[in-house]
């Protein structure tokens, strides 16, 4: 069945009341002064693409109304945002120009209690907690942050185990049982030796994210890491992360170290 002209199908709405005169069928002249005013609507601030924010809803109890919470930038030590406890209640919303490490404090000064630590990107996450007390605060919602937390929890298990024996160690010694302590001792360093490899593997899985950059400059291993590790685990990221604060600091570590050359070539040479 053909499609009826343009005049036909006008005529047929044009009996509807509010039928906009642009589908009556008027001269053409003027349909480009409408998309012009479409045009200066949509280039109103309010029609504008919004730049990405994050947003920290929080829910603790016991945190005292009309209290201040504060957010902490981890590595330059600065506040970054504050918000008011309303019924245990608050929100803190802003921009990040990267995501960063981030401390989540309620009060300032001496009677300042940190209740997270939070690996914050421009997303929205949830904190919550049944007292204002750092083990009692859990967050959700944020990808990145449960990343790293995965890890976090996968290397305090592992370094549980190596104080404990440290432990056992020290009473051996104490007992001049110096043949068991050296033996224990050997597993100690090689649970140091698990925790390297643990954080490499990590940094590898997540090499394309936040979380992967900021492991090595979240772990304690600092003192265990060599200049060749750090350079290993920069050349683990993507260029982009690469280029990023945390990106910029492995490699910075990895310089203050030094890097020796790796060992494949000489085992290639040996080969040959």
């Amino acid at each position: 069945m053909p499609l009826p002209s343009t005049t036909r199908w006008a005529r047929r709405v044009s009996g509807f009341p509010g039928t906009p005169a642009l589908f009556l069928g008027k001269p053409r002249a003027r349909t480009p002064l409408v998309l012009l005013l479409f045009l200066v609507v949509a280039a109103q601030p309010g029609h504008a693409q919004s730049r990405p924010e994050y947003r920290v809803a929080g829910e603790i109890n016991g945190l005292a109304e009309g209290s201040k919470v504060f957010l902490i930038h981890g590595g330059q030590r600065r506040t970054i945002d504050s918000a008011t406890v309303t019924n245990g209640t608050f929100v803190l919303r802003g921009h990040l120009p990267e995501p960063a490490h981030t401390y989540l404090h309620a009060g300032r000064g001496r009677r300042s209690t940190k209740l997270a630590d939070i690996l914050l990107d421009n997303q929205p996450l949830a904190v919550k907690g049944g007292a204002p007390v750092y083990d009692s605060v859990r967050v959700s919602g944020s990808q990145i942050d449960q990343q790293w937390k995965a890890w976090l929890h996968e290397d305090e298990r592992i370094g549980r185990s190596r104080h404990q024996l440290r432990q056992v160690v020290q009473s051996l010694r104490l007992q001049h049982d110096t043949a068991s302590a050296r033996e224990l001792d050997r597993l100690v360093g090689q649970l140091q030796a698990v925790r390297v490899r643990l954080l490499k593997a990590y940094v590898t899985r997540y090499r394309d994210t936040a979380a992967g950059a900021a492991l090595p400059t979240l772990c304690t291993l600092g003192p265990s890491l060599t200049g060749n590790d750090y350079r290993e685990m920069y050349d683990t990221l993507t260029p982009a992360w690469q280029q990023s604060s945390f990106g910029k600091e492995i490699l910075a570590q990895a310089r203050k170290k030094g890097t020796a050359p790796t060992a494949a070539p000489q085992r290639e040479a040996r080969g040959r």
